[in-house]
């Protein structure tokens, strides 16, 4: 946290602390782009223990920027959550990588919430959530989570390729003998 006393210094302004004392409570801010962050920070650190805040802003850029700023004034773990770059009528599919980043987010959020449940479980970080109105708005399958993702090692040696091929077909891709697209796999050796 390299701005670690910004938040302090801040709390000393009359209008800084009526916000953060309005943690309890459900509460609209406006504030100027340079005190997002901090307010975030101050009013997670005022609700005590490990939490989880979902932050949305308007556009993707301005997810992004939050993002950047937070992680300068907290030591909680940031998790971007991506908005599709395609419409829902578009016949496109997202970027494996925004998918890959969503359902990452969205396993992390499981784990965290399931460590919740361990009494003598591992300490927990707080976890902030970035997302875009778009973002947050796009509909989520509720069994994302439950498909563990199929790890592999560059130079790794004895996987059950057949096991692995079911695995990708589970998780619909399609068998093909010469990959051209993204969602295909072949096997080879």
């Amino acid at each position: 946290m390299v701005l670690e006393r910004l938040i302090g210094g801040l709390a000393r302004a009359q209008t800084f602390e009526n916000a953060l004392a309005a943690r309890s409570s459900s509460a609209d801010f406006s504030l100027v782009d340079g005190l997002r962050a901090p307010l975030l920070a101050g009013l997670l650190e005022r609700r005590g223990g490990p939490q989880l805040l979902l932050a949305i802003t308007a556009t993707s850029r301005e997810s992004e920027a939050l993002a950047a700023a937070l992680a300068g004034v907290t030591d909680a773990q940031i998790i971007e959550f991506p908005a599709w770059e395609t419409l829902p009528h578009e016949r496109l599919s997202p970027s494996a990588e925004t998918v890959g980043k969503r359902i990452d987010a969205l396993r992390t959020v499981k784990a965290w919430s399931a460590a919740a449940e361990l009494v003598d479980g591992p300490p927990r970080k707080s976890i902030i959530l970035v997302a875009s109105v778009r973002a947050a708005l796009q509909p989520l399958a509720n069994n994302l989570t439950d498909l563990e993702p199929i790890t592999l090692t560059a130079s790794g040696r004895g996987y059950d390729l057949t096991a692995i091929g079911r695995q990708l077909v589970d998780l619909a891709y399609s068998r093909v003998d010469m990959v051209t697209r993204r969602g295909e796999f072949a096997v080879r050796g």
